[in-house]
């Protein structure tokens, strides 16, 4: 069952964090869509991507927050998607 994953992220600014980020997420799935602000020292963004298996969404989220500089890393929803 393939879902639509949506996922904000809270950090510090700092070379290659989206680029990191969006290398792990790939890892699990397609990104279909990717917002960051940053503003000084503080970034935020939303990322939405597609998962094939929603069983690995723990671990991704877990890869995720291992990333150096994040401090937050939410589920704001998901959806199922033929």
């Amino acid at each position: 069952m393939k879902t639509l994953e949506t996922i904000e992220i809270l950090g510090f600014n700092r070379i290659n964090l989206v680029n990191e980020l969006t290398k792990t997420v790939g890892g699990f799935g397609y990104i279909t869509q990717l917002n960051f602000n940053a503003n000084g020292v503080k970034a935020v963004g939303k990322v939405v991507f597609q998962m094939e298996d929603t069983n690995q969404f723990d671990k991704l989220i877990s890869c995720v927050k291992s990333i150096t500089g994040l401090v937050k890393v939410v589920r704001l929803s998901n959806s199922e998607i033929s």
